[in-house]
């Protein structure tokens, strides 16, 4: 499954729950606790792990990190437009273990931004479950998807192998991050360089429902359907109620 560089949260709670410590953040966006943290809080330059849920207007789930079984990752302080500084505002005001309902304008996110343009009003919800906060280690999967773009797949693929090897600078490999940059590459026309993305992070997460399907999508979009059809059923198998994987495969 797509999942582009967003925020929202975790699953959605049970029962009715009230909402406070209301805080303005950069004039743009509001952060209500639904369940206090009792961990840290981030800092910049810090990794923060999340479970995120987009609603639509009548508060429903229309995206949720769980049912992808993907937690999202994020630096703060790496990104650099409105965008990105809004959110890590809404991070530095979480606490780890905490639920957070926040509230973003729709002019401060970008164009690109999934279900901008589908969900009713001026404003975008998303619940979010901070799940952990850690020191921020170099990213393998920038490393990677750099030498894919502009040296091939190939090169990539040696890179990738000799750091499963020895990584004597300790990069990290997200699969969230792992998964948008295999998509990002499918974008600029850099299939079979995706695709080596998109193997590389099942190699690292075997588990992953989520990153076969994405295989899958990247066989397809390179014109090898059999190899798709694998992918996905490879997705099913693992999660047999994971209705990405299946609604694609029924159209092959």
């Amino acid at each position: 499954m797509k999942c582009y560089l967003f925020v929202a949260a975790f699953f959605a709670l049970a029962g009715t729950v009230s909402l406070h410590a209301q805080d303005a953040l950069m004039n743009a966006a509001t952060c209500g606790t639904i369940t206090p943290g009792k961990g840290a809080k981030p800092k910049p330059g810090q990794d923060v792990i999340l479970h995120a849920t987009i609603l639509d207007a009548q508060g429903k789930s229309i995206f949720s990190t769980r049912e992808m079984g993907v937690a999202m990752h994020n630096q703060i302080g790496k990104g650099t437009d409105a965008e990105a500084k809004a959110f890590d505002e809404v991070y530095q005001k979480m606490q780890k273990g905490g639920v957070y309902r926040v509230e973003m304008p729709k002019k401060v996110l970008n164009d690109g931004f999934p279900y901008k343009n589908t969900v009713a009003g001026e404003t975008m919800v998303f619940n979010f479950e901070l799940i952990d906060v850690k020191a921020a280690q170099p990213s393998g999967t920038d490393l990677i998807a750099g030498i894919a773009e502009k040296e091939g797949a190939e090169a990539a693929k040696e890179r990738f192998d000799a750091l499963q090897t020895k990584n004597t600078e300790n990069y990290a490999f997200y699969e969230w991050d792992m998964n948008m940059a295999g998509y990002q590459l499918l974008g600029k026309e850099k299939k079979e360089e995706a695709v080596a993305v998109f193997e590389m992070t099942t190699q690292l997460y075997p588990k992953s429902y989520n990153a076969y399907d994405s295989l899958g999508d990247g066989y397809l979009e390179a014109g090898d359907v059999e190899q798709a059809k694998a992918a996905f059923e490879k997705a099913l198998k693992l999660n047999p109620n994971y209705v990405s994987s299946r609604e694609k495969l029924s159209k092959l």
